[in-house]
């Protein structure tokens, strides 16, 4: 690690000279006072501090308000761990921190640290590199958003869906609160693709989508499981017919007309509802109900929104 330390007395100017040519960014902190005695020229490209302003600022300054007191507490800690022998000289610790930037923006960073106690003047210095890593966070995520949602629409996928239900119910189960599903299936989508082509198929369910979102509100989830199938959670509703009310808002929705290319299409919905924990305790009971309920609508004629109820249905 290129810290400090590391660098002889006889080549403490060459150890500089690369501290002032280097991106990362290398700096040195009084562990007692909690301010720092020596910050690269490099940290005005990561912040837009120049060095005399970081160390005439407190350690808090370094960081986001949530971890001050969680870091500050972690230095103390090891600070005392080093004194007392529980941990060696040759100590690395590696931790991930957003750090606060001249233009109010916060950047991730990697920080590689070091214990080191001065012989010369008793302090324990904490020895730093810090490496901005805001692109590898940034791939991580797009990463992560690839993996939890529709290529297609952007909504969420199966996955995500599901976890977002088991974490709603948990909430819903704790403040004895409702939670709606909703299933939906566009009528005879497979003439679509199969007269038109994919593209525009694919165009379709995409304004579908959008016409969905724009039914429900933000703090509502909407999915696309597959296909042309849809789900929507309503979090704190307070009865059933709530959740019919949005059904009936989405059906409206997607009966106007869509507009792709030189086409006029026209389409209809079956949506069926349940609700947690009238139609189901858990995950399975209340998704298989919803579906059952969906599935009573197409029965029923399609182009409808149907409550779950206990009879029986049969797939199309």
């Amino acid at each position: 690690m290129p810290c400090l330390s590391a660098v002889g007395i006889s080549g403490l100017q060459a150890g500089e000279d690369v501290n002032e040519t280097m991106k990362d960014v290398v700096w040195t902190l009084n562990t007692q006072t909690l301010r720092f005695t020596y910050v690269s020229p490099s940290v005005y490209q990561l912040r837009g501090l120049s060095p005399e302003e970081v160390m005439q600022q407190p350690l808090d300054a370094a960081l986001p308000p949530a971890e001050r007191g969680y870091l500050r507490a972690l230095i103390h800690e090891r600070r005392e761990a080093l004194l007392a022998g529980e941990i060696g000289p040759d100590n690395f610790f590696i931790n991930e921190v957003l750090q606060p930037c001249a233009d109010d923006r916060l950047v991730w960073t990697e920080v590689i640290t070091r214990y080191w106690l001065n012989e010369e003047t008793g302090e324990v210095e904490l020895h730093g590199v810090t490496r901005d890593i805001s692109e590898r966070k940034a791939a991580e995520a797009q990463i992560r958003h690839m993996a939890q949602h529709d290529s297609l629409t952007g909504l969420a996928n199966r996955a995500l869906f599901s976890e977002c239900l088991q974490r709603a119910m948990a909430v819903a189960r704790r403040e004895k609160s409702k939670l709606g599903l909703l299933f939906l299936d566009l009528d005879r989508f497979k003439p679509v693709n199969d007269v038109l082509g994919h593209a525009v198929g694919d165009a379709l369910l995409q304004l579908v989508a959008k016409r969905i979102g724009e039914c429900v509100r933000e703090a509502d989830t909407v999915a696309r499981l597959g296909g042309d199938e849809f789900v929507v959670l309503l979090h704190g509703v307070q009865q059933a017919a709530d959740c019919v009310h949005v059904g009936e808002k989405i059906r409206q929705a997607l009966s106007s007309a869509f507009h792709i290319e030189t086409h006029t299409l026209h389409i209809s919905s079956s949506i069926g509802v349940a609700v947690f924990p009238d139609h189901g305790e858990n995950e399975i009971e209340l998704t298989q109900h919803a579906d059952h309920a969906m599935y009573q609508a197409k029965n029923s004629g399609r182009d409808s929104v149907q409550l779950f109820t206990a009879i029986g249905a049969t797939t199309d």
